[in-house]
């Protein structure tokens, strides 16, 4: 299953592209596995990381849209009735409370692939005009 996530990231992450890693990256080996991936990673720590080191909440502007990131889903956030966007990992894929401009990004409710800004903004518009 490593080799099949490791091809799924470099096919889907070019070389000089900048990933947000929301935590839980890699049980073991996360160093060795982190020089096998394609990008400039920015890793933020989950409850599973034990070798990446990272901050656990961080907000960026990306196309002009404010993103709050975290590893565990927020009740609220910066900006959050002002069109900023959540995204976090943790749930896998197990349901909690919908919010529209909160996304669970965690590669296992993304077909095993990292997902873009562009298709994170297009769900999240289809969240809002359903």
């Amino acid at each position: 299953m490593d080799d099949a996530l490791i091809s799924y990231w470099n096919e889907t992450v070019k070389r000089n592209d900048t990933i947000y890693v929301l935590g839980d990256f890699a049980w073991k080996r996360g160093q060795e596995y982190a020089k096998k991936l394609n990008g400039n990673k920015i890793f933020l720590i989950g409850d599973h990381d034990r070798q990446i080191t990272g901050e656990r909440l961080m907000i960026v502007k990306l196309q002009d849209v404010w993103f709050t990131l975290c590893h565990w889903p927020l009740h609220s956030w910066n900006k959050q009735y002002y069109g900023a966007i959540h995204l976090h990992g943790h749930n896998h894929n197990n349901p909690i409370e919908e919010k529209k401009n909160r996304i669970n990004v965690g590669v296992d409710v993304w077909n095993f692939k990292p997902v873009s800004i562009d298709e994170i903004l297009s769900k999240v518009i289809t969240l809002w005009n359903p």
